[in-house]
């Protein structure tokens, strides 16, 4: 199945897709996000994102980043619809961009085509 197109941001090709996330409170929201392959989290949403859906809290946790440092992230409970799956899950706040790591992928296969206008494609894993 597409869920995504590779697009050309400031000179540098960025997979993009589309998660559906939904609060407590059945307030829900569609956001376009990063496949980031060095994140090894579910989900990572903006501030605001989180506040606007009222996501619980649900503990911190400290990450290293890509930039080496350590840092602590608060964390919140969703439910997301991704792929073929809905599931309940951990999200990181950010400051940032929106975020689909690698603990959402799992048990998908991932293809991207790394071209502008290339098709981003998930597949359940067999076996």
């Amino acid at each position: 199945m597409r869920i995504g197109t590779v697009q050309r941001q400031r000179r540098k090709l960025v997979a993009m897709t589309r998660v559906y996330v939904e609060g407590p409170d059945y307030a829900s929201d569609i956001y376009d996000a990063v496949i980031d392959t060095g994140f090894s989290g579910h989900l990572a949403l903006p501030g605001y994102a989180i506040d606007e859906l009222n996501l619980e809290p649900a503990g911190a946790i400290r990450s290293l980043i890509a930039s080496g440092e350590t840092r602590e992230f608060q964390l919140s409970k969703a439910t997301v619809i991704f792929g073929t799956r809905e599931r309940t899950i951990r999200v990181h706040r950010t400051e940032s961009a929106t975020l689909v790591g690698m603990s959402l992928l799992s048990g998908y296969v991932l293809k991207i085509d790394a071209r502008a206008g290339g098709a981003i494609e998930l597949e359940v894993t067999t076996g």
